[in-house]
């Protein structure tokens, strides 16, 4: 469900891009089009009826007519026209029957759906994020709480479990649950790196350095992956994009040593442009 916003996404990016006078649906005295492509080309909507035809939103991805529900020009199947209508949210619809994510069936029990905060939504069975891992993120309609949100992370939890970006933390304190920041939270004893328990040494100490590195007292850590010998007292991020970092002993490529790592020029401060399991690499940035 996910990939399936990213491309609809890119395809209002993509239309966008185009006058936006000559795309979407275009209404003849006897049949209906609707333009799309690069150049724009009308490509006809069989069995439209003009009479009854009608564009219901301004992107022009909507439409219906006495008989169908459309969007991008393609019928959405079982929905229906009387009872159609759009959310405050691009993508999600709904008639009597249904709650539609773009021209997909999302959900029963359309009457009790609603939002919560950006990414999560919710009818009398479950709560959904459909923009993550999964859709169903619990049962427990009832105690699901929101409890932040924080740029490209969001953190919940319900009567047993705690969620990050909808995937469930299992084994965690919910009295004493907390985000933390970047895809980290924490209850009393333990910190998480999203959904995954950090092996972490020192829980008092324990410190972000830059997501996706953190460290304590003993060592430092890749995402939820401890840096063997790491030095937490002088380590550093050498270049963040390539996931390239270090100590005064050695050099690391995520959470792996590098082999044939030149120490030398890294204690001289020459720019690393990269690295990999073997090697550190050097040069000028752009």
């Amino acid at each position: 469900m996910g990939n399936k916003i990213y491309y609809l996404a890119f395809l209002i990016l993509l239309i966008s891009c185009n006058k936006t006078d000559e795309l979407g649906y275009k209404i003849t005295k006897s049949a209906i089009y609707f333009v799309k492509g690069n150049p724009p080309r009308p490509v006809e909507i069989i069995d439209a009826d003009v009479l009854s035809f009608k564009i219901l939103d301004t992107t022009k991805m909507y439409a219906k007519d006495k008989n169908s529900v459309y969007f991008l020009g393609d019928i959405i199947k079982d929905a229906d026209p009387n009872s159609f209508e759009l959310l405050e949210k691009p993508y999600y619809t709904k008639d009597k029957n249904y709650v539609y994510l773009s021209s997909t069936k999302f959900c029963s029990y359309p009457e009790t759906f609603s939002f919560i905060g950006n990414y999560y939504c919710k009818n009398k069975k479950y709560v959904y994020r459909p923009i993550g891992r999964g859709d169903k993120v619990t049962e427990d309609i009832n105690n699901f709480k929101l409890i932040k949100e924080e740029g490209l992370y969001d953190y919940a939890i319900d009567s047993k479990f705690a969620y990050v970006n909808g995937m469930r933390i299992e084994k965690v304190n919910i009295n004493a649950y907390k985000p933390i920041k970047q895809g980290f939270s924490k209850d009393d004893k333990q910190i998480f790196y999203l959904d995954k328990k950090m092996p972490i040494s020192d829980y008092p100490s324990f410190e972000i350095v830059q997501l996706p590195y953190s460290k304590d007292n003993y060592r430092a850590y890749f995402r939820d992956f401890i840096i063997e010998k790491s030095d937490p007292k002088t380590f550093k991020i050498l270049n963040l994009d390539a996931s390239c970092s270090c100590d005064t002993t050695h050099a690391y490529f995520k959470n792996e040593i590098i082999k044939k790592a030149d120490m030398e020029s890294i204690k001289k401060g020459l720019p690393v442009i990269g690295c990999n399991e073997n090697e550190v690499f050097f040069g000028q940035f752009d």
